[in-house]
Parts: C-alpha cells; sequence; structure tokens
C-alpha cells in the first residue's frame, strides 16, 4: 500500500496581510501517513504584476485583404522570488517521519512593494508555495497560498493630501426662450488625502434661481485604473460608492452637509508603486436638471493611502485584531485540521532512509530564513498611529468587460495560475486543491464614536 501524504502551509499571520518590510512567517505542515522518501522540502515566495488585455485591430492578411483580428497588449514585472530549503537540499535523499510535522520558515518582504490587486485585465499577485520534493522520478508533493500585500503611501508626505479643494459650478435656465436665473452649487472638501474606514465629509451649497425644481445632486466615489503594455494603455472607470443629495425647488437654496460617505477598503492611489497598473480616485460630482443634457458636472481628484494624516490620529480607534499562537518548531501537531490525503504512487525502488528528518529536524530552536523586522518600517515615525484591521477589498474587476469577447484572464488563469488557493495536497498535476477567487485583505481604520 502506497503512503499517503498530507502538505499545506500555515502563517503566523491569521488575516495574510503584510506591508512592505515586514516578516511573513509561518509554518509548512507535512502530514505523513509513513515514513517517506524526499529529496527536500522547499518554500518559495514570488511578488509580480501582469497586465494583459485585448483589443480588436484590423491587420492584412498575406492576400493584402484587411480582416479584423484580436490583439493581445501584455506586460509584465517581478518584485522578488526567494526559495529555501526547509529540510534537505534538493539532491540528498533523507526521510520524513511518520505523523503531523512542522517546519517554520520566515522571510522580509522587500521595501517600495506596491499592492495586491485583482481585475480582469491584470494582477498583482503575491504567492507561496511549499514543495515536498519526491525521488525516483515522482512528481512533487506542493500547494499555494495567495497573500495580501499594502502598499505604503503615507498622506503626510504626499503633496495636496492635507490641502483644502472649493469647486463650483452654475449655469443659466432657458423658458419659452426667456432666461431665468442660475442653478448649480459650490462643492467644498476639507481635504484630498484619506484612508479606507475614514469618513469622507463635505459641503455643497445648493443654488435654484430658476423656475424649475432641481432633481438633486449626486456625488459619487469613482475609481479609475490604467493598464499600461508595449505603449498602449486601457482604462476601466468603476463607481464604488454613491450618494444622493436633497432636491431644491424653484427660487429655493439648500446646504447639504454629508457624514456618511465612508471609505470602503480599497487599494491605495497609484497602487503606491506600481508602474504598470495605476489606480486614481475621484468624487464625480452631477447635480440632475429638468434637462439631463444640462446636467452640471464636475470631478474632484482625492487621494486613498495606508498611513492617514497626523492630525486625524485622534478620530481613529485601535484595531482589536490578535494573532493566533504558533506552534513549536518542527514539532507533532494534534490539533490541526488536516487537509484530504493524496495517495503517491508507489516506488520502483525502495526509500532510501539514509536520513530520518521528521520531528527531529532542525532542533535546538533555531528558523532557517532571513532576517526579521517585527514592524512594518514605514510606521515606526508613527509610534501614536493606532493599528488597523484588514477587510476584504470591494469592487473587485472580475467579470469581462461587455464587449471583451476574448477576456485577457480567464477564470482560471485568475485563481488556479496566478492565485491559487491554499491548504490543500497537489500531487503529481492532480490537484487536491480548491480553487477560489482571490479577495485582497486591505488595510482599514475604525472611527472613534464620540456619541457613546
Amino acid at each position: 500500500m502506497p503512503p499517503l501524504i498530507g502538505i499545506w502551509i500555515e502563517l503566523d499571520n491569521p488575516v495574510k496581510a503584510y506591508f512592505p518590510g515586514q516578516v511573513v512567517s509561518g509554518r509548512v505542515v507535512i502530514d505523513s501517513e509513513k515514513p517517506t522518501a524526499t529529496t527536500g522540502l522547499k518554500i518559495k515566495l514570488d511578488g509580480k504584476v501582469k497586465v494583459k488585455w485585448p483589443e480588436r485591430a484590423s491587420r492584412k492578411d498575406s492576400s493584402g485583404s484587411r480582416k479584423i483580428v484580436t490583439v493581445f497588449y501584455t506586460a509584465d514585472e517581478s518584485y522578488f522570488q526567494h526559495e529555501e530549503f526547509l529540510v534537505g537540499d534538493g539532491k540528498t535523499s533523507s526521510v520524513i517521519a511518520r505523523g503531523n510535522t512542522a517546519y517554520k520558515f520566515q522571510y522580509t518582504l522587500p521595501n517600495d512593494l506596491p499592492s495586491s490587486f485583482v481585475s480582469r485585465s491584470g494582477t498583482v499577485s503575491y504567492i507561496m508555495e511549499a514543495s515536498l520534493m519526491l525521488p525516483h522520478n515522482r512528481s512533487d508533493a506542493t500547494c499555494m497560498l495567495p497573500f495580501t500585500v499594502n502598499g505604503i503611501l503615507d498622506l503626510n508626505v504626499e503633496p495636496g493630501a492635507s490641502l483644502s479643494v472649493e469647486t463650483r459650478k452654475y449655469k443659466s435656465m432657458y423658458c419659452l426662450c426667456c432666461t431665468s436665473g442660475p442653478v448649480g452649487f459650490l462643492f467644498k472638501l476639507a481635504r484630498k488625502g484619506f484612508v479606507p474606514g475614514e469618513i469622507l465629509e463635505f459641503i455643497v451649497e445648493l443654488s435654484n434661481q430658476s423656475s424649475q425644481r432641481v432633481y438633486g445632486m449626486k456625488v459619487t466615489l469613482m475609481q479609475v485604473v490604467k493598464f499600461h503594455a508595449e505603449g498602449n494603455s486601457k482604462t476601466i472607470i468603476r463607481p464604488i460608492r454613491q450618494l444622493q443629495g436633497p432636491e431644491v425647488e424653484p427660487g429655493e437654496s439648500e446646504i447639504w452637509v454629508e457624514k456618511m460617505l465612508k471609505i470602503p477598503p480599497i487599494p491605495p492611489t497609484r497602487l503606491a508603486t506600481c508602474r504598470i497598473i495605476d489606480v486614481q480616485y475621484n468624487l464625480k460630482l452631477e447635480l440632475a436638471l429638468p434637462n439631463i443634457s444640462l446636467n452640471l458636472k464636475d470631478e474632484v481628484p482625492i487621494i486613498i493611502g495606508t498611513i492617514p494624516l497626523r492630525n486625524t490620529f485622534a478620530n481613529l480607534a485601535a484595531s482589536t485584531l490578535t494573532l493566533a499562537p504558533t506552534a513549536p518548531e518542527n514539532e507533532s501537531i494534534e490539533a490541526v485540521e488536516r487537509p484530504s490525503y493524496l495517495e503517491i504512487p508507489p516506488n520502483n525502488e525502495g526509500p532510501d532512509e539514509r536520513g530520518d528528518i521528521g520531528g527531529k529536524a532542525n532542533k535546538g530552536g533555531r528558523t532557517r530564513g532571513m532576517s526579521v523586522s517585527s514592524e512594518a518600517p514605514s510606521f515606526l515615525e508613527y509610534p501614536d498611529l493606532p493599528p488597523p484591521s484588514y477587510k476584504e477589498a470591494v469592487q473587485m474587476d472580475k467579470s469581462p468587460d461587455a464587449c471583451e469577447e476574448n477576456p485577457a484572464f480567464s477564470p482560471d488563469e485568475l485563481t488556479a495560475s496566478t492565485l491559487r488557493s491554499v491548504n490543500s495536497s497537489q500531487y503529481g498535476g492532480r490537484s487536491g486543491a480548491t480553487t477560489v477567487n482571490f479577495v485582497p485583505q486591505y488595510v482599514t481604520y475604525g472611527m472613534v464614536d464620540y456619541t457613546q
């Protein structure tokens, strides 16, 4: 009877979300029904961005006739690749002991990483993969785990983030060839920089000196994503949140004071540092007039960061997130939920038992990995900043564009290839993992409730 084996990754950080410069630490767990020959247990961490989208284009064929074809524009960048052996060296054969055994790892993320991002036309992905290497031409047993990186955009050093904004739009209305009084608005915003979880407060002075009713004003938080590849670009614009203001009767004025537009979990402006995916935000203003073609419109750019303005710290509430305890290094684990087993085909030859690894490996309290940083470096200068929490991103663009018959990334590419899920075994190309749609966990801040 061939041995059964399970392999999965557990992180010390339960939300699987990190900042650049922080340490990613955890353990690879091997659950073996009997001693298993291996040439090594390897952990790999990879960060990259990939952009790909199709466009229709006219091209001449060999006969000189013009045809409409689909052209794909692609670009990619690698941010880091790190590999290390937790057991063995990939050459010398050893034996994984019977039972459930954990092997610790840690890796300090580079600085200046962009935020994780998932879209139909491009992804910024961070993935770790553990591989149990099997000798005698056997396929490795592997598992993959995506995690989130929140790129650093510090509003305190961002030009214009603390500046106030005012914009006004007015026009005269016409009724039966006669000119009536002006209609319009004055929009006021105390600052341009915000972080997820904050309330975006604004004031709008609405004026209707015409003889017709004004049907209110809409303020919409918009996300503008631009993808760059091969000298071309593609832009996707999507609404995130929308608020409706009051109607204004003829000859009347209204003051709309809004304190309900909460910034949801979204990536920061520019994804912090990405060069081929650019994310911007603005407030779309639209005053609804009787003739929709005459609606007054304007846009106000805003900045979404990950570190708030220092003068707003007092309004932020501390997160209650606590990290789960970790198991001792390379010791048996009893209370661990086990994934489904996969059957390993029998050897043509017996296992080489020159080394018994299992629970005896890497004793002495030494963790194999790179240097440890206990805090994200960018946060060290803000000891009075309440710690954030993390929430699933909103408005992830995974559906194809309406005009896109050949989407850039298939659902399998978005999940299995670049963002494959976790904590199950894979063996010989037959995946036991359940592929799920990965949703980044973006940083968000709580607000102090002054009403209690």
